[in-house]
C-alpha cells in the first residue's frame, strides 16, 4: 500500500515478520472450465488465497467497507457474493465473476492506481485462485496456526519513532530500532551513556534468531521484537511506557532498596559510620568501645580485640581492608580486616582526641580536635605510629571533606566554607553559609560542595566559582504535585475568564434580543391598529354600498321620471364599489401583515427565551468551575503548607559519579538531587527512619537505621521492566501500538492501534494492573498514528490516516467533535496548556490551530515541503514546535502562523520532538536514529 511517509515507518517494520511456510506455485491454465481437468496447483482458501486476498483486496472489500457489497475477509462472506450475485460459481471459474474481474485486461481488480496501494495479481496467484474455484471453491482446511519468525532487525534499521520528555525535566526516553532508552541529563548525555529498557524474554528470541542468522543485525537487548512506535512517561515521572507490534511494556524507576538486612548493630544519629573504598565493608561505632564492621557481601558481621578504653568518635578507611580509629582519649587503632586481621593500637606523642578524621592520602590525614582544631596526622603504617600538627589560621573547625583527588573542604563553626588545596592546604575560596556549618561534602569530581548547619535545609555551591547552585529544601514528590497544581489553578482560572467572557456576552445578546422584542411589538401593534383603521373604512364603504342600493331602487321606481338619475347613480355605485374592492385589498394586506408581525413577535420571544434561558446555565457552569478552582487552589495551598514539602538537612553525601546529592532529613527520609542544577530527583522508599548513610565507589547508597536495618540502593535508579501486555500471538490491541499517552492523573494509559485501512481502535489500560480499562471502540476508519489527553484530563484528541481529529471525552468515551479539514493522514497533535487550543500535523504538509470549544478552524499553516510529523507546544505558551520529513525543526507562534526561529543541524527526516517542561530545550529524533538537543530561546545546538 502506498502509504505516506509518516507511517512510523511500517514498511521497515514488516522485515521482521518471517512467514515460515512458501509455496512455489506454477501459472498453468485447466484444460476447460465446464469440466475441468486436475488443477495444475493445489489451493487452500485459508493457507494460500486468504493471504492474498489480504495483501490485495480487502483493503476495499471487508466487512466495515464492502466495495460493490463483497466482502474478501473470509470464505463464508465470500460466498455470499456482492451486489450483482454470487461471485464465484464452484467448479466453473470461467462463469466466475471473481475471476473474470480478477483477469479483465480493460478494468481489472484491484484498479490500476488504486488510493490503497493495492496490486494486480501475479500470474501464479490467479492460478492459484482457479484452482480453488475448479476444485469446489471450498471452504479452508483445518490448520495450525502460522507461526511467525523473529529476526533481528537490520543495524541499519533504526529510526527514532518516538520520543517523550519526563514532566520533571530529569529524563528524555526514546525508541530507536527496537530498542528503547532512558537519557538522564538528557542535554549532555549521548544513547552510548543511557539506560536501555530491555525485556529479557525479547532479548532470548532475538538471540536464538540471530544464532541462525549471518546478517548484519542489531543489538539483541531490545525491548520488542519490533520498532518502538511510541513511548510515554508517566506523570509522576515513575514509569515509562513503549509500544510495538502488539504489545505495550511498562518499565518502573528502581527507588526501593536493592538489599535490605537486619544487622543487630543499634545505631543512631550519634553513630558513627564509614564504607571501605570498594564497598565491601561498613564499619559502624554507636556508644561502644570498639567499631563493628559488618561485610556487606557475607553479611557476617565481627568485633576484634583490643578496641578502645573510651567511646569510639572517628572512623577512616586507610584502604579496602585497613581501618583507624579514634576515641576520645586520643587513643588510635588501625583494624585490619584481611590478611593480617587483627586490630592494633598506633604509637604517637601528644595526639589530639579528635571528633571527625579524614584520609587525604595513603599516608595523611586530616583531623577535626575536640576543641575544633585541625589536624594533619601522618601515619607510618611500617611504624604503625602517627604524628600530628596543628595546621595554623583555623579555628571553630566543625567537619571535613575530601574528594577523591581535588579540594578539601573545611566547616567552621562562623558560617564559612573553606576550600583548599588537597597539597598544601592553602585557601581557595571562602563560601557564606547561613549558619555554623556542622556537615559537609565534597563530590567526588571535587566539582562541588554541599553544606548543612544542621538546623536548615542544605546549600549546594559550585567549587570553580564559589557561586550558590541551589537550597536542596524541596521534597522530590511535593515539587512535582505543587508544580502540577499551579498550573492546574492557572489553567482553571482561564477557563473562567473564558466563561465569564462568555457570559457577558450572553447577557449583551440577551439584552438586545429583548431591545429586537420590543421593536417587533411596536411594529405588531401598530399594524393592529392599521387593521383596525382599515376595517372602519371598509364598514363605512359597505355602508356606502347598501345606501347606493337603496337609492338605486328608489331610481328604478321612477324609471320614467329619472332615467338619468339612475344612470347617475349607478356610475356612483361603480365608483363605490371599486373603492370597496380597494379597501378590501388594503384589510387583506393589513391582516397579513399583521400575521407577519405575529410571527416576527413569536421568532422574537422564543429568541429571548433561549438567551435568557443560557444565562442561568453558564452562571451554573461558572459557579461549579469557581468550586473546582477553589478545590485545587487549596490542593496547592495545601501541597506548599505541608511540613513535609521542605526538610532540614541533617546528613549529605555525593554519589560516587558526582551527579547526584544524598540528603538524609531530620525524620530520616532520603532525598536526592542533581548536583549539576540542585533540582530534586526523587524520594528513596526506606522502610524506616535513616540515622547514618555512606556511598560506595560502586555507586550504591548505604543506610543504617536505630535498629539496625541496613539498606543499599543503586543511585543510578535504573528501570525495571514492570508489565507486558499483550504480544504478538495474543494482544488486546488490534496492531501497531503507533500511538500512546498517559492520563494526566497517570491512572490510565490511551493506547491508538489498527490495522492499516481498515480501522483505527483507542483502549485505555489501568496502568496499576494493566488490564483494559475502557474500550473506545473502532474511533477512526484507519490507523490511529495520534492520541493526547489534554492538559486538565478531560478530553481525549486522536489523529488518524483517514485524515480526521476526533474529540472524545476521555471519561465516558462519547465523541465530543469531528476537526475534518485535512487532505491526508493526521500524524500528530498537540494542545495547548488551556486545553482549548489543538494543534494537528498532516501528510497533506499542513498545520491547523483548532478551537475545541467551538469545533472550529482558526487558522492553516501551510507550507512544509515534506510531511509534518510532530507537534508539541512549548509550557504555556502560544508557541509551538514542529517538524517535518524534510528535516525542517521549526518554532512558531500558533496566534499568527508565523515561524519564531528554526532548528538547525539536521539531518534526514525528524519523526519525534519533546520539550522540556521548564521550556528551555529541544529534543529531537529522526529517520537516521540520530538525536538533537537544542536551547529553545536561541535555538543553539546542545548536541
Amino acid at each position: 500500500m502506498n502509504r505516506p511517509f509518516a507511517l512510523r515507518a511500517f514498511v521497515l517494520c514488516e522485515l521482521l515478520l518471517v512467514v515460515s511456510a512458501a509455496h512455489s506455485l506454477s501459472a498453468q491454465e485447466p484444460a476447460a472450465a465446464t469440466s475441468p481437468a486436475k488443477p495444475a496447483v493445489e489451493s487452500d482458501f485459508g493457507k494460500h488465497l486468504a493471504p492474498v486476498f489480504a495483501k490485495n483486496c480487502v483493503a476495499c472489500h471487508n466487512a466495515k467497507k464492502a466495495e460493490g457489497g463483497l466482502n474478501l475477509e473470509s470464505h463464508s462472506a465470500l460466498m455470499k457474493g456482492g451486489d450483482s450475485g454470487a461471485s464465484v460459481v464452484a467448479g466453473n471459474f470461467e462463469s466466475s465473476a471473481l475471476l473474470k474481474r480478477i483477469i479483465d485486461m480493460d478494468d481489472p481488480m484491484p484498479p490500476a492506481g488504486n488510493a490503497v496501494g493495492a496490486k494486480q495479481l501475479t500470474e501464479s496467484e490467479v492460478a492459484l485462485v482457479r484452482a480453488w474455484i475448479a476444485a469446489g471453491a471450498l471452504a479452508p482446511a483445518a490448520m495450525e496456526a502460522t507461526k511467525l519468525q523473529w529476526q533481528p532487525l537490520p543495524a541499519s534499521v533504526h529510526p527514532i519513532n518516538a520520543l517523550a520528555v519526563s514532566a520533571d525535566g530529569n529524563y528524555v526516553a526514546m525508541g530507536r530500532g527496537n530498542q528503547a532508552f532512558v537519557l538522564r541529563q538528557p542535554t549532555t548525555t549521548s544513547l552510548e551513556q543511557a539506560f536501555s529498557l530491555v525485556d529479557p524474554q525479547v532479548a532470548e528470541v532475538l538471540r536464538n534468531s540471530a544464532a541462525n542468522s549471518n546478517t548484519d543485525t542489531s543489538p539483541l537487548q531490545a525491548a520488542h521484537l519490533d520498532i518502538v512506535q511510541s513511548i510515554a512517561f508517566s506523570p509522576d515521572n515513575s514509569r515509562v511506557a513503549a509500544g510495538g507490534y502488539r504489545s505495550v511494556k511498562i518499565w518502573r524507576r528502581t527507588l526501593t532498596p536493592l538489599d535490605t538486612l537486619t544487622t543487630g548493630i543499634a545505631s543512631s544519629t550519634n553513630s558513627l559510620s564509614s564504607i571501605s573504598p570498594d564497598g565491601k565493608y561498613l564499619a559502624v561505632s554507636t556508644e561502644g568501645k570498639a567499631p563493628e564492621i559488618l561485610n556487606l557481601q557475607t553479611s557476617e558481621s565481627q568485633r576484634f580485640l583490643r578496641g578502645h578504653a573510651h567511646p569510639v568518635t572517628a572512623l577512616a578507611w586507610v584502604d579496602n581492608s585497613s581501618l583507624i580509629s579514634s576515641d576520645a582519649s586520643g587513643a588510635y587503632t588501625m583494624t585490619r580486616v584481611e590478611g593480617d586481621r587483627g586490630a592494633k593500637p598506633l604509637g604517637g606523642q601528644g595526639l589530639p582526641a579528635i571528633k571527625s578524621l579524614v584520609m587525604i592520602a595513603p599516608d595523611r590525614m586530616l583531623a577535626v580536635s575536640a576543641d575544633a582544631k585541625l589536624h594533619q596526622l601522618i601515619f607510618n603504617s611500617q611504624a604503625a605510629t602517627l604524628e600530628s600538627k596543628i595546621v595554623e589560621g583555623l579555628d571553630g573547625v566543625q567537619c571535613l571533606s575530601a574528594s577523591t583527588t581535588g579540594p578539601i573542604a573545611i566547616g567552621l563553626a562562623s558560617g564559612i566554607c573553606r576550600i583548599v588545596n588537597r597539597a598544601d592546604l592553602t585557601t581557595l575560596r571562602d563560601l557564606t553559609t547561613a549558619g555554623p556549618v556542622q556537615q559537609v561534602a565534597v563530590s567526588p569530581s571535587g566539582s562541588a560542595v554541599v553544606t548543612a548547619t544542621g538546623t536548615s535545609a542544605a546549600q549546594l555551591w559550585r567549587v570553580e566559582d564559589g557561586s550558590a547552585v541551589a537550597t536542596l529544601d524541596r521534597d522530590y514528590r511535593f515539587s512535582q504535585l505543587t508544580f502540577a497544581a499551579q498550573r492546574d489553578v492557572s489553567r482553571q482560572q482561564q477557563l473562567i475568564e473564558r466563561l465569564t467572557a462568555q457570559q457577558g456576552e450572553l447577557k449583551k445578546t440577551s439584552e438586545a434580543e429583548v431591545a429586537a422584542l420590543a421593536k417587533v411589538q411596536e411594529a405588531r401593534d401598530k399594524a393592529a391598529s392599521e387593521l383596525t383603521v382599515k376595517e372602519t373604512e371598509l364598514a363605512a364603504a359597505n355602508q356606502a354600498i347598501a345606501d347606493g342600493q337603496k337609492a338605486m331602487a328608489e331610481a328604478e321606481a321612477a324609471v320614467a321620471a329619472a332615467m338619468k338619475m339612475v344612470e347617475t347613480r349607478k356610475t356612483e355605485l361603480e365608483a363605490k364599489q371599486k373603492s370597496m374592492t380597494e379597501v378590501m385589498g388594503k384589510k387583506e394586506a393589513a391582516v397579513a401583515e399583521l400575521a407577519k408581525r405575529d410571527q416576527a413577535l413569536a421568532t422574537s420571544k422564543d429568541a429571548t427565551e433561549r438567551a435568557a434561558a443560557k444565562i442561568p446555565a453558564i452562571d451554573n457552569l461558572i459557579q461549579t468551575e469557581n468550586q473546582q478552582l477553589e478545590a485545587v487552589k487549596k490542593q496547592a495551598e495545601t501541597l506548599v503548607a505541608d511540613p513535609a514539602a521542605k526538610h532540614q538537612a541533617k546528613q549529605v553525601t555525593f554519589a560516587a559519579d558526582s551527579s547526584r546529592v544524598v540528603v538524609a532529613d531530620e525524620s530520616g527520609r532520603l532525598h536526592l538531587f542533581a548536583s549539576s542544577t540542585g533540582a530534586p530527583e526523587a524520594n528513596l522508599e526506606t522502610q524506616s527512619a535513616t540515622s547514618s548513610i555512606a556511598t560506595t565507589q560502586s555507586g550504591r547508597l548505604i543506610s543504617l537505621n536505630s535498629s539496625g536495618v541496613l539498606q543499599q540502593w543503586d543511585l543510578s535508579l535504573t528501570w525495571q521492566l514492570e508489565r507486558v501486555i499483550g504480544d504478538h500471538e495474543n494482544s488486546p490491541f488490534s496492531d501497531r501500538v503507533t500511538a500512546m499517552d498517559f492520563s494526566p492523573d497517570g491512572k490510565f494509559l490511551a493506547i491508538g492501534s489498527g490495522p492499516p485501512s481498515r480501522f483505527g481502535d483507542i483502549k485505555s489500560v489501568d496502568v496499576e494492573n494493566g488490564q483494559i480499562a475502557k474500550d473506545f471502540g473502532e474511533v477512526h476508519s484507519d490507523t490511529v498514528l495520534a492520541i493526547r489527553y489534554s492538559p486538565d484530563g478531560r478530553k481525549l484528541a486522536s489523529g488518524g490516516a483517514d485524515k480526521l481529529c476526533r474529540i472524545l471525552d476521555a471519561a465516558t468515551g462519547k465523541q465530543l467533535t469531528s476537526l475534518e479539514g485535512h487532505t491526508h493522514h493526521v500524524l500528530s497533535v498537540a494542545w495547548k496548556d488551556d486545553s482549548v487550543s489543538l494543534a494537528t500535523g498532516s501528510a497533506d504538509l499542513s498545520i491547523k490551530i483548532w478551537n475545541v470549544e467551538t469545533a472550529t478552524q482558526i487558522r492553516t499553516i501551510a507550507g512544509a515541503k515534506k510531511e509534518v510529523t510532530a507537534l508539541n507546544f512549548v509550557g504555556q505558551s502560544n508557541q509551538f514546535v514542529a517538524a517535518n520529513a524534510a528535516g525542517v525543526v521549526q518554532l512558531i507562534d500558533a496566534g499568527n502562523g508565523n515561524q519564531v526561529r528554526a532548528f538547525a543541524g539536521v539531518e534526514g527526516a525528524v519523526l519525534a520532538v519533546g520539550i522540556s517542561t521548564d521550556g528551555k530545550h529541544l529534543f529531537a529524533g529522526g529517520q537516521s536514529g540520530n538525536s538533537w538537543v537544542w536551547q529553545v530561546e536561541d535555538a543553539k545546538k546542545i548536541r
